[in-house]
């Protein structure tokens, strides 16, 4: 026994009559698709879920997801806020402007040199880079301090060329060693310091006349040293012709001539009082000293002076003449 089955019955197709031109005839390979065009019907979607021909297959199973389907389902997730980035993008611009900023200025700051005055200094400074304002001493033995004496002339400079400040501040140390060197020699090791600073700031080929100048005054230096010990020499006379004065005075078994040296080397110290020329007291200038008393000579013992004139006069002359510089006037 047989179930009644509803079948599909097949739906014949009509043949165009051959005759017939305009009748498109169908090919026996024709398939769903050209039947639809062929009557100009809408041909169904291809997303549109298809069942299987065969009914009695089973669906095919599910594909497990791959890391690429694992990606996308990522990009469903939370994203990150576009406001941070445009914020933290806006922090690193303003940030880095700031940065350029000061550097720009730093570079232009320190294009700004200065000779600057204080109380007891000559200081040469330049601009700093960093922070880009404010000024800070210049670095290097060339660029040490000038010493000042109090309300000594000072002049201040500013320029924007480093060569200026090259030549004020070496006008500046050749100045205080001239001063130095002039007058009462007090500080001849100072001087020499300040004319060997200046020498560093002359080492250009074209600063050849200006080091000429410099080394003239540094050969004034040697000549002061030279004076100091002529006049070391001169205190040295006069403490002899002072200890002979006291050997004479006490009797003993040589102070029989005891007078003779000292008058002899009171001479001597005279002598060198008058220098190559012949002019009393031209010893060259140098600090003054403190001299000692000296032991005056026997009463009624004639001292040797020489006079101005060619001629020698001996004459008594009560106290002994002074072997030491004199503190003022103009020295050999």
């Amino acid at each position: 026994m047989t179930d009644d089955v509803d079948m599909p019955v097949p739906v014949p197709i009509p043949e165009p009559e051959p005759d017939d031109p305009e009748q498109p005839s169908i090919p026996e390979t024709a398939t769903e698709s050209d039947l639809h065009e062929a009557v100009g019907a809408r041909r169904p979607s291809a997303s549109r879920d298809r069942r299987p021909e065969n009914l009695d297959e089973p669906p095919p199973p599910k594909r497990a997801p791959s890391e690429a389907d694992r990606d996308d389902d990522d990009d469903d997730g939370p994203r990150p806020d576009r406001r941070r980035l445009w914020f933290a993008l806006a922090a690193a611009t303003l940030v880095g402007g700031t940065i350029a900023t000061f550097v720009l200025l730093g570079r232009s700051n320190s294009d700004q040199y200065e000779i600057v005055c204080t109380s007891d200094k000559i200081i040469a400074e330049q601009g700093r880079t960093f922070p880009p304002w404010g000024m800070r001493p210049m670095s290097g033995p060339e660029w040490k301090s000038i010493e000042l004496p109090p309300n000594a002339e000072c002049e201040h400079h500013e320029t924007e060329n480093p060569a200026d400040l090259t030549t004020w501040f070496e006008d500046a140390l050749e100045k205080r060693a001239r001063t130095l060197l002039t007058g009462e020699v007090t500080k001849v090791d100072l001087a020499e310091q300040q004319l060997n600073q200046a020498l560093l700031l002359l080492r250009a080929p074209a600063a050849k006349n200006k080091r000429e100048v410099v080394a003239r005054l540094l050969n004034d230096v040697v000549y002061w040293r030279a004076s100091a010990k002529l006049r070391e020499a001169a205190t040295a006379l006069a403490d002899a012709a002072k200890q002979f004065d006291t050997a004479a005075g006490a009797g003993t078994e040589l102070s029989h001539d005891g007078a003779a040296w000292a008058n002899h080397i009171r001479k001597l110290a005279d002598e060198l009082h008058a220098g190559p020329q012949g002019v009393q007291h031209t010893f060259a200038p140098l600090p003054p000293i403190e001299h000692a008393d000296r032991v005056a000579a026997p009463p009624g013992v004639a001292l040797p002076v020489e006079s101005s004139g060619s001629t020698h006069v001996e004459q008594p002359v009560a106290p002994p003449p002074d072997a030491g510089v004199p503190t003022g006037g103009v020295l050999l």
